[in-house]
């Protein structure tokens, strides 16, 4: 998943477990009030810093481990063939029922939120959260090479 928006997707679910009644997570932000936004951009300092960190992480594993790289975009565009195509690294025979059940589960709106504010909006919201965030996520050559395998881009605003 792209660095911003997986900042963006753990800070609605910490903060809808935070407000909800049954401490379930899934919650979407409609707005963001000065205050939340404030909240924001401390938390988005310090996951951008968390995940420079997980890609040196990952690239310690490579020499020993093989790596998938699941691209969350993908799994979204075409869930079926994410599914398949990770069991096949994996060398799992995939069964045609189950993924199909996977991919059906995806969408329950129990366990799939609606977007209401998207990443790219609040990181463009003229706090200049984007540069900031993306300088962080991009602060090491670890990190620079995951987002390049990844074919993410620095969003535009």
């Amino acid at each position: 998943r792209h660095p911003l928006d997986a900042v963006w997707a753990e800070f609605q679910r910490r903060i809808g477990t935070l407000l909800s009644l049954d401490n379930t997570h899934v919650h979407a932000l409609t707005s963001l009030g000065p205050a939340m936004t404030q909240l924001f951009g401390k938390f988005a300092a310090c996951m951008t810093c968390k995940w420079s960190l997980y890609a040196l992480a990952h690239e310690q594993l490579a020499p020993d481990v093989k790596i998938y790289y699941a691209r969350y975009e993908n799994f979204v565009k075409d869930a079926p063939k994410a599914v398949n195509n990770a069991l096949t690294f994996l060398g799992i025979d995939p069964d045609p029922n189950r993924v199909q059940c996977a991919s059906q589960l995806a969408l329950d709106k129990h366990i799939r939120r609606g977007k209401k504010l998207t990443a790219a909006q609040v990181f463009h919201s003229g706090q200049n959260f984007v540069c900031e965030a993306w300088r962080r996520v991009m602060a090491n050559h670890a990190s620079r090479a995951l987002v390049k395998n990844m074919e993410y881009q620095q969003p535009r605003g």
